[in-house]
């Protein structure tokens, strides 16, 4: 390739990649959500495990723009809010009874101008050996 046309080339390239950039954004610095738009965060059950880790979830969502966190909240046939009927999520078992992950993040959440929808796996119960998974 001539090197007249490698330049254009390069110049061409550079051109194309400025104009498609944007400068970046201050954390939290955010447009404001247009005609119902969902920025959503998935949140997986093991952010929900004690108050302060519900806390830096509603922290890293307000931080990076979003305003809806999909919080799952059953698994393998256990509960990650309060409930009667289903097992509490072993992974609970050294914060006290009274702490309801659902309802803490709900709180919070609320606050902080999020919204949540809590989501379940509802088939996936245990391993093909017996076990739960």
């Amino acid at each position: 390739m001539g090197t007249r046309l490698c330049r254009v080339l390069v110049l061409a390239l550079t051109v194309s990649l400025l104009a498609s950039t944007r400068p970046a954004a201050e954390v939290g610095d955010r447009p404001a959500v247009a005609g119902g738009e969902v920025r959503g965060l998935w949140v997986l059950r093991t952010s929900l495990t004690s108050p302060e880790r519900i806390a830096a979830v509603i922290r890293a969502a307000t931080e990076g723009g979003y305003n809806t966190l999909l919080v799952q909240v059953r698994s393998r046939g256990d509960a990650y809010y309060g409930n009667a009927i289903e097992p509490r999520a072993q992974e609970l078992s050294d914060q006290p009874a009274s702490f309801d992950p659902l309802a803490h993040t709900l709180a919070r959440a609320h606050a902080a101008g999020l919204k949540v929808h809590a989501w379940i796996n509802v088939n996936r119960v245990s391993s093909a050996r017996g076990t739960i998974i």
